[in-house]
């Protein structure tokens, strides 16, 4: 994880990426007309959530995480970590502008279709939800092997 967190902070792809979700959560910001709530499930170290905190689009960030080590590093950084997984959600009691889940689909033994209907509990009106999840075994690399995650087996 901690290797992760490294590579998170130089990766091309993650800071395209990273730039991707900006580009989404203005066009949002700009819709709404206020900053936005944001939580992160499935956030791993909070690199995303650390990049995005101090925006002035952005009014608060949390994460959900089931890694002990991922959210201890969050809270290294000054971020506000649930624990927990995406199966089985915790109970915040909040709403948020927008639900970030980054590289969490891949593993092939989550059920995808109840994890998204739990999503519901974290939805405000006119929420959007954001989504990355590597389709093609082709398009996996370093990070899948340094989160402690199961690739998606395609036939």
């Amino acid at each position: 994880m901690r290797r992760l967190n490294s590579y998170e902070t130089k990766s091309p792809w993650h800071l395209h990426r990273l730039e991707l979700i900006k580009y989404y959560l203005t066009k949002k910001y700009e819709e709404l007309e206020r900053p936005l709530s944001i939580i992160d499930i499935g956030c791993g170290t909070g690199e995303v959530l650390s990049q995005l905190k101090d925006e002035l689009y952005i009014k608060s960030v949390e994460g959900i995480e089931i890694n002990t080590l991922g959210q201890q590093i969050c809270r290294n950084k000054g971020l506000a970590v649930h624990p927990g997984d995406i199966e089985n959600l915790p109970l915040l009691g909040k709403h948020y502008d927008v639900i970030l889940c980054l590289d969490v689909f891949y593993d092939q033994t989550i059920d995808v279709y109840n994890s998204l209907i739990n999503f519901k509990q974290f939805l405000n009106t006119n929420s959007i939800v954001i989504i990355n999840s590597a389709a093609l075994n082709i398009f996996s690399g370093v990070d899948d092997s340094l989160d402690d995650g199961k690739k998606i087996i395609l036939e």
